[in-house]
């Protein structure tokens, strides 16, 4: 079986819906119906190679009546359509929201999956192909492509990091209350405590206590509240004997992705 592309020239008789019967000398043919219009435009047909197309109205206006019908047929493309010639490409968007895409040719059927998930991902394109290619066949044959896209985290978050750094004989623990959760941090850490939280209030207040072996501090203590790396934008000053119980900063206006820090210092 082949390909084809059928053309039919009609005499002024014909109306654009007359049904017009397709007939092959040998074989079958696929469509074996049409209409005036379509023929006259340009449909494909798959038949043998070789074979004699006959095409005669069927049923409308023009039943029975002698005019002039041309029918031309085009060889069966070799150009194969492929995913390079689609170039299906995933725009980026927002975790949970409609994939979307675009070919630069056919027809965009639909994009598995259908819904950006977190991070990159790969997804699949199913693409109708158009007219004029190998594999066109009746114009219903598609193919699938992918392309990566990235579907960007729509929860705000923030990181609260507790650090302790002190040189006194009592190795001191303090416990960092924030909103969500607390960090203890005490002699023997290595490195600060961190974790990454839902931001759902742009201030965000903090607590500070000295819980073990006492409130009362050893040596001149400082606690800086800092943001993002930068210089500390509160500081709370202690001396040798003072409690540390409850010392708290509001740190106002956070924003998206803001790291805010609170680190101690004894001795």
């Amino acid at each position: 079986m082949a390909v084809y592309k059928l053309k039919g020239t009609f005499g002024n008789s014909f109306k654009n819906n007359d049904i017009i019967s397709l007939f092959a000398s040998s074989g079958s043919i696929t469509p074996s119906t049409t209409t005036k219009f379509e023929l006259e435009q340009g449909i494909f047909i798959t038949v043998n190679n070789g074979v004699t197309v006959t095409a005669y109205a069927s049923n409308g206006t023009c039943i029975n009546v002698t005019d002039s019908v041309y029918i031309e047929a085009i060889p069966e493309p070799t150009t194969e359509f492929t995913c390079a010639l689609a170039n299906f490409v995933v725009n980026d968007g927002n975790q949970g929201a409609t994939v979307t895409g675009s070919v630069s040719l056919g027809t965009l059927v639909s994009i598995s999956p259908s819904t950006y998930s977190l991070g990159d991902a790969v997804y699949t394109a199913t693409i109708t192909i158009p007219s004029g290619y190998s594999n066109t066949g009746d114009g219903s044959q598609v193919i699938t492509c992918t392309d990566t896209g990235n579907g960007a985290s729509t929860t705000q978050q923030y990181t609260q990091v507790s650090e302790l750094q002190e040189g006194v004989l009592e190795n001191p623990t303090y416990t960092i209350t924030w909103p969500v959760g607390t960090q203890t941090v005490s002699t023997g850490d290595l490195g600060p405590k961190t974790k990454t939280v839902p931001l759902t209030a742009t201030d965000i207040l903090v607590y500070v206590t000295r819980t073990n072996p006492d409130s009362t501090v050893e040596d001149a203590t400082q606690i800086l509240f800092s943001r993002n790396g930068g210089a500390a934008e509160h500081t709370i000053s202690k001396s040798i004997g003072d409690i540390i119980q409850t010392e708290s900063y509001t740190f106002t206006s956070v924003s998206n992705n803001d790291i805010l820090k609170v680190e101690i210092f004894e001795g």
